[in-house]
């Protein structure tokens, strides 16, 4: 019988590669406190740590979140048509629109303080409020327009100065040419005076025509003075009686107003 044959295995030369276990990546938020307290789906998001790695403490994240909360209340969120009527309001005062018509100081500058007292009324309702303007800039649009008052005050002002300072000359000039002799002139500027002062001492006018200036017009006062000259002499004449007297001076002062009071 033949002998068995004996297989002898050659060792192998090949290394074993010993394996070693993954290397697991360092957490980049290891430095933050209270990492441990956070639950898995937060401590996991990304975006979250990102935002709140530089509060390394439980502190700064409370100093974080109210910084951030007073950010927002001071914010304005711009309302819609859903808004509601309160957020609204809270939007407009945010911005500085008083409460009421009221909130807006609008000063009197150097007019007495009942001088404007109506017209600052009309002013805050119409124009300040609701027009939305906020407290400063309803003051200085007030502030502008008050200037813009004083100005055309002060050019009235001068013009009426101008009109009384130059009344005898302008007077005298017009009647020039009916009184070419300087006595005769003086003597019928006298008289335009005293028909004049009569006439609207009697229809109660006077402080009307003063206040606007036409008692300064020398042809208003020439016009009037001609007209109650001729109505005195028909009373005088006997061709009216009192009670019409009366009724022809008011009526004819009324249309003295109406004629000359818009000019």
């Amino acid at each position: 019988m033949p002998e068995p044959t004996t297989v002898t295995a050659e060792p192998t030369t090949e290394a074993v590669v010993e394996q070693t276990p993954a290397e697991v990546p360092a957490n980049p938020y290891a430095d933050v406190k209270y990492y441990s307290q956070l639950d898995k789906e937060t401590a996991g998001n990304k975006d979250i740590m990102d935002r709140v790695k530089d509060c390394k403490s439980v502190s700064d994240l409370a100093k974080g979140y109210s910084d951030l909360k007073g950010k927002m209340d001071r914010s304005l969120l711009i309302p819609d048509e859903n808004s509601t009527s309160d957020e609204v309001r809270d939007y407009f005062r945010k911005l500085g629109v008083p409460e009421g018509e009221d909130g807006y100081e609008l000063t009197d500058g150097d007019y007495s303080p009942d001088a404007l007292k109506d017209l600052k009324a009309q002013f805050r309702s119409q124009v300040l409020y609701r027009n939305g303007l906020t407290k400063v800039q309803g003051e200085k649009v007030w502030e502008a327009a008050l200037n813009m008052l004083k100005a055309e005050r002060d050019r009235n002002r001068a013009t009426y100065d101008e009109a009384k300072n130059s009344f005898n000359e302008r007077h005298e000039a017009l009647l020039q040419k009916d009184y070419p002799v300087a006595s005769d002139r003086k003597a019928a500027m006298n008289e335009d005076i005293s028909y004049a002062s009569e006439f609207l001492a009697e229809t109660g006018l006077g402080k009307f025509f003063k206040d606007v200036g036409l008692v300064y017009n020398p042809d208003v006062i020439h016009r009037i003075a001609q007209y109650h000259k001729s109505r005195s002499a028909k009373v005088v004449m006997g061709t009216g009686g009192a009670s019409e007297q009366s009724n022809e001076m008011f009526s004819q002062g009324k249309q003295w107003q109406e004629a000359y009071g818009r000019r």
